[in-house]
């Protein structure tokens, strides 16, 4: 898959020591996703939900706990086509 960044990228080289770099920090976002972060969700003036938000095990949605809905506490993550010419 990255064999093809071996020449140039925005004129610029792309080592096989930056695409470690860039896998080595992928694994290490999807690690800190999956073990969740709380944040305090906003609704009305007054009121603050504290929700614990996290990657799912199948790294197919984002999920939020406490919910009285379970099952359907999830938001769906599509998958994004990255090309040379977006980043």
């Amino acid at each position: 898959m990255f064999a093809s960044c071996k020449g140039d990228f925005k004129g610029s080289k792309v080592s096989l020591t930056d695409i470690a770099l860039f896998l080595s920090s992928v694994e290490k976002c999807m690690c800190c996703m999956q073990a969740g972060t709380q944040m305090i969700k906003l609704r009305g003036s007054s009121k603050g939900l504290v929700r614990f938000y996290y990657l799912d095990e199948h790294k197919s949605c984002i999920r939020w706990r406490p919910s009285r809905k379970n099952e359907k506490a999830k938001s769906e993550c599509q998958p994004q086509n990255l090309s040379s010419d977006s980043l």
